[in-house]
């Protein structure tokens, strides 16, 4: 079964975009379950997993989650 989800993160500014997807680019990976893309977009930051199973999309949305999540806390965005 394939799966797929879509996360957007509305920051302040165009800048603070590019902060954020400099800081997650080195995390961005594909792999045999996973294939994932990222783009900073005018002030938002764009991420897409698709996933052969759900199980790996749960692990990569948690992952992901928790990466913008800390952004939000260290930087104080969104």
């Amino acid at each position: 079964m394939k799966c797929s989800a879509h996360m957007t993160l509305t920051l302040s500014s165009e800048r603070e975009a590019e902060k954020a997807y400099r800081a997650l680019e080195p995390e961005v990976r594909s792999d045999a379950r996973v294939r994932t893309s990222l783009a900073a977009e005018r002030n938002r930051l764009l991420l897409r997993l698709d996933a052969s199973d759900r199980t790996a999309l749960r692990a990569a949305v948690s992952s992901y989650g928790r990466w913008m999540a800390l952004m939000k806390d260290i930087w104080g965005v969104c």
